[in-house]
């Protein structure tokens, strides 16, 4: 069965009724109202919602009348749900809910909401809190097999249309949280309201992830739909895009809040393994409540790890692993060098010389009982008692400290004599020259072989008087000579198998030592404490000292950590603690004996040195392990078309490159997405390509446009996230991409309208109102220069055929847009400070490349200036320079001109020829536009003159009164000087003016008022201004007169007295008017209306009078 199709058939239905529509359902004309009939209908309902008995419920529902049994109905249906094991019987309870939803509308769909929402709601805490822990668990246990049933049914119910949103229902007592309303001010519809009760019941133990789980699985083509895909698919025809992102959110943020507690909850089971073990250590044995918990804890773990797994795969998510158990074991090095760094190492500590014995059969390897060594090395861990350390320890009286420094280790006779025994009374001289020689060669020439050949000659000469001198020779080592250690103990190691004796006095003196220098924390002793550790690491090496011996070092400096230990411990650690590590006889106890000393460097009071000292150790044994970048997995079409532009292309095989590239399929997915890539990330290819990256566009466009526009937009849209980012990093990319858009400019591919808005873009992004200021914005300090850098290598790349696109169709304008910019880059570099050299040299070149002759400005005020007088349509001009400086420096160029031109190395110029057509129309061109400008200038010098002047009486009228508020309170003298030559037009609607205005300007010297007269342009914003509002007061004083005049006319006849109307007419005021009137535009305004004038009453003459004066 088709249940996608169904849902959707039932779906259109129920939505035609939500929308009114109420012969959706056929329903018989005589209903049946019979009781029997109607309770039947309600037992079938509870008991039989299967397939075989859908037909009749269909038909029961058609022909019964049920409308006094919805209640009852609603109840039945309910429980009818619950009952329901099978996908195909909750489609039979939902086909049966939609037909009673289509016959009765909401009062059938609101009272089952209602229950099945009071189904998934949580109990009050308060209730829970009354409850013992047994009964809440099983009250928990019991809710969420509730929930799991109820929540699928509200989903299917709201998929097929019977539910909509809460809102629609308020009426029919739902629970709160069904009405909520989210930050947007919409009530979630039921199923998502739902599912967050459920999820937000337990977020400690997470026991609702089961029913999450069941959901994606269930619904997850209708919940979730398809993220990668941008349009609509089928299961938008249920669920929005909208309602889609909200439930994918609320189940990312449930995984991702699970994900938290898991690993949480996997760092107390580990820390809980290794306190387990350290008891068991301790004490031999793990308390049986300890092994509960840990088992009791495991479980959990194990549980959230496995519902977390299935939740981030069934949502698409990527979870890091998560470990449950203690990840201290041996390293794998990955290579077979086994416990060692290399091969090297590996052969000087194990391919020793088998020397067996001949002479002294008394000479015997010790056996030595490895069964009961590591019970005794535990319970010797088991007895650690940690001794505090004492802060003063050390801060002796300068006496004490001087004696006790002067006392020096001295190894007693008797422990020698215990070991060796004594010799034979009478050596021969031949054997004492042997010997002699042989310490002598050992000691003078330290190598490997030197070693081995030593000890070889020591087998003629092996008797014990020759032992007690080899251990004399040891005994007497200097602690300077530690450079010669590790080919002293493979000398030792060599004649371990015939002499035990040796090797055994050796380690009784070097415990002796050792116990000396942990109980004297003298700083003198330095050299002595690093002399013993590294004689200690170099015997472990080669494995002649017993592992009880190793670890006693460790025990006894652990215990009584401090400064001294702490030099002892580093470096023992530094001689032989990878050896340890890696050794498997040795990494566990090791490992407990390392955790021991991060806890005691954790309670015990140590310098910060000291702390440094032992984590340098520690990290030394067991670095971290080295992560791996993973080589990303690419379609091996991708690696075919990376290779061809990051290695093969260039100048010579560019031809080649790019036929290989059209011979591609770019129909293929794979190939398409490659393409783009290589295309688009212009930064990784060379430098140098990136103009045959874009002469492979032109050549691309006219095959594939929509390939180019994607490009183009692709490129844009990185150089604005460059600007919004910013950053360090990034500024080679930004470069090359700046780079790469001035050459798709040279190539014809984009207009220069769009370079252009990229320069401006680049300069002005982040400023308010993309006014770039002195004090800069976040986005670009004061002291950041590369957006400058940014900009003169867009106009290096595409400078020149900007240029010559001007001259060649000067039409287009952008000779003037590209001047303005250069203006407002100079305005910009002056709001910058300390613009380093390189910039500089930069913007120089920039500026040479692209306008050679334009001005440079030094200051903020005169680059302000000039880019507003450009925008205005002015010519700037240059800075001004102080005329003695510069007549000096005119004379100095003078003067090396001539002293150049009498040196015989002067070279004359060249003659000027014949200029080719192409530099004609420029010169051509660049004429006009001079031309041009003169004329703007010109025009525009009568305006400044204007805003001069009043600017300088405004300055002068508030230095006289500063502060001071007053009115301007002088009369203007009587001057009958016109202030706009104007002829009225023949019509009398509108005045004609001449080319030039004239304007009175009134001006105060000290108590001297004097008027000036000012021509001003016809065309100026200021003259049309003026113009304009006489107009318009014109035709208003037309319009007021004429209806005067119109009133009087309709009045004419009236026998009443003018007096006592309210509308009489009222007399005009004598108006004054700045202007000169004529003789001809007085008689017109007399005779504006010729009927009214000689109809008009005594007020109409009074007027004319006035008129006339």
């Amino acid at each position: 069965m088709d249940y996608k199709k169904k849902r959707l058939e039932l779906r259109e239905k129920n939505m035609a009724v939500w929308d009114g529509a109420t012969d959706v359902f056929p329903v018989s004309p005589n209903l049946d109202s019979s009781l029997k009939k109607n309770t039947g209908f309600i037992r079938k309902v509870r008991t039989s919602l299967n397939e075989a008995s859908l037909p009749s419920l269909l038909k029961d529902i058609s022909t019964l009348t049920l409308v006094k049994y919805l209640s009852e109905i609603v109840s039945a249906l309910t429980e009818g749900f619950t009952q329901c094991k099978s996908t195909a019987s909750l489609l039979v309870g939902v086909e049966v809910s939609s037909a009673l939803f289509q016959r009765f509308g909401p009062e059938f769909c609101g009272p089952l909401l209602s229950n099945m929402l009071h189904g998934v709601a949580n109990p009050p805490k308060s209730t829970l809190n009354a409850l013992t822990a047994e009964n809440r668990q099983r009250e928990a246990k019991a809710r969420l097999e509730r929930q799991r049933i109820v929540i699928r049914i509200i989903i299917e119910l709201w998929l097929a249309g019977v539910f909509r949103s809460s809102l629609d229902l308020v009426d029919y007592d739902l629970p709160s949280f069904a009405t909520v309303k989210n930050k947007a001010g919409t009530v979630d519809p039921p199923p998502l309201a739902s599912i967050k009760e459920i999820l937000s019941s337990d977020l400690v133990t997470y026991s609702p992830v089961t029913i999450t789980i069941m959901i994606i699985k269930n619904y997850k083509d209708y919940l979730l739909g398809n993220e990668s895909l941008d349009v609509e698919d089928e299961s938008t025809k249920f669920v929005s895009r909208e309602m889609q992102f909200k439930f994918r959110k609320v189940f990312t943020t449930y995984a991702r809040s699970m994900e938290t507690y898991t690993r949480s909850k996997a760092r107390v089971l580990i820390k809980l393994e290794q306190s387990n073990e350290m008891s068991y250590l301790r004490a031999g044995r793990i308390n049986q409540t300890r092994e509960n918990d840990y088992a009791v804890l495991l479980e959990e773990c194990e549980k959230l790890v496995n519902g977390c797994t299935e939740l981030f795969n069934l949502l698409g998510l990527k979870l890091w692993p998560i470990q449950l158990v203690s990840g201290k074991t041996i390293k794998e090095d990955g290579n077979n060098n086994g416990n060692w760094e290399d091969d090297y190492e590996r052969n000087f500590y194990e391919n020793i010389i088998n020397l067996s014995p001949r002479k002294d059969e008394e000479a015997k390897t010790p056996e030595i009982d490895h069964a009961n060594e590591d019970e005794e090395l535990i319970k010797d861990f088991e007895s650690i008692k940690v001794e505090p350390t004492n802060v003063n320890e050390g801060k002796k009286s300068k006496k004490e400290k001087k004696d006790s420094e002067a006392e020096s280790f001295v190894y007693k006779e008797k422990v020698v004599e215990d070991v060796v025994h004594t010799g034979d009374a009478e050596e021969t001289t031949a054997n004492g020259e042997k010997m002699m020689n042989i310490l002598m060669t050992l000691s003078s020439k330290t190598s490997k072989e030197v070693a081995d050949q030593c000890a070889l000659d020591f087998r003629h000469v092996n008797n014990r008087a020759s032992r007690r001198k080899v251990l004399n020779f040891f005994l007497e080592l200097k602690t300077t000579d530690q450079h010669k250690l590790p080919i002293y103990t493979r000398f030792i190691a060599t004649l371990a198998p015939i002499c035990p004796d040796l090797v055994s006095g050796i380690l009784a003196y070097l415990e002796n030592y050792f116990r000396y220098i942990i109980k004297k924390p003298y700083p003198s002793l330095y050299l002595a404490r690093l002399y013993v550790m590294r004689f200690f690491s170099e015997m472990i090496k080669f494995k002649l000292v017993p592992k009880k011996t190793i670890f006693y070092l460790l025990h006894a400096s652990i215990t009584r950590l401090s400064h001294h230990t702490a030099e002892i411990i580093s470096h023992l650690l530094e001689g032989c603690g990878r050896f340890l590590f890696r050794n498997p006889e040795t990494n566990f106890l090791l490992l407990k004996y390392l955790d021991l000393l991060k806890d005691q460097q954790a309670k015990q009071y140590l310098a910060v040195e000291d702390r440094m000292m032992i984590a340098s150790a520690l990290y030394y044994v067991n670095p971290p392990p080295e992560i791996k970048a993973e080589e990303k997995k690419r379609p091996i079409i991708e690696k075919y078309i990376r290779k061809l532009i990051y290695i093969d292309l260039d100048s010579k095989s560019a031809l080649h490159v790019f036929k290989k590239l059209m011979m591609m399929d770019w129909e293929d997915p794979d190939t398409l997405k490659a393409l783009k890539k290589v295309f688009c990330k212009i930064w990784k290819v060379k430098q140098g390509n990136i103009q045959l990256m874009a002469k492979f566009i032109e050549s691309i466009k006219p095959y594939y446009p929509s390939f180019t526009v994607m490009v183009i937009d692709s490129i844009l849209e990185d150089i604005k996230v460059g600007v919004e980012q910013g950053g360090y990093k990034n500024n080679q990319k930004r470069i090359s991409q700046v780079t790469y858009l001035g050459e798709l400019y040279n190539n014809r591919i984009i207009d220069h309208n769009i370079v252009m808005s990229t320069l401006y873009l680049i300069l002005t992004f982040g400023y308010p109102n993309n006014q770039p200021t002195p004090y800069g914005c976040p986005l670009d300090p004061n002291d950041e220069l590369f957006r400058i850098r940014l900009v003169c290598s867009l106009l290096d790349s595409c400078g020149k055929v900007l240029n010559h696109t001007d001259a060649a169709h000067p039409e287009k304008g952008i000779g003037s847009q590209i001047d303005v910019f250069m203006y407002f880059l100079q305005y910009f570099i002056q709001c910058k400070q300390n613009m380093s050299v390189d910039v500089e040299f930069q913007v120089r070149d920039t500026f040479k490349l692209m306008r050679p002759e334009m001005p440079i400005y030094t200051s903020l005020q005169t680059s302000s200036e000039a880019l507003k007088s450009i925008i205005a349509g002015k010519v700037p001009e240059p800075e001004t320079i102080d005329n003695e400086d510069f007549d000096d420096a005119e004379d100095d160029i003078t003067a090396v001109d001539e002293v150049s031109r009498d040196s015989k190395y002067f070279i004359p110029k060249k003659p000027e020829t014949e200029l080719s057509e192409i530099e004609k129309e420029r010169l051509k061109a660049k004429e006009a536009r001079k031309q041009k400008r003169r004329e703007e200038k010109e025009n525009q010098k009568a305006i400044d003159d204007f805003e001069a002047e009043f600017q300088n009486m405004m300055l002068e009228r508030y230095k006289n009164t500063p502060g001071k508020r007053s009115t301007f309170d002088i009369p203007v003298p009587k001057h009958n000087t016109p202030e706009v030559n104007y002829v009225p037009s023949k019509d009398g609607s509108k005045p004609q003016t001449l080319g030039k205005v004239e304007y009175m300007l009134l001006t105060k010297k000290v108590n001297k008022q004097d008027l000036k007269g000012i021509s001003l342009p016809q065309e100026s914003k200021f003259v049309e201004s003026v113009l304009r509002e006489k107009e318009n007061r014109w035709k208003a004083q037309e319009r007021i007169r004429n209806i005067v005049l119109r009133y009087e006319r309709e009045h004419l006849d009236d026998d009443s007295p003018m007096e006592n109307d309210p509308l009489r007419p009222i007399m005009q005021p004598k108006i004054v008017r700045r202007r000169v009137l004529t003789t001809e535009s007085i008689e017109k305004m007399k005779t504006v209306d010729p009927e009214t004038t000689t109809s008009s009453s005594g007020n109409s003459a009074k007027r004319s009078d006035a008129l006339d004066k």
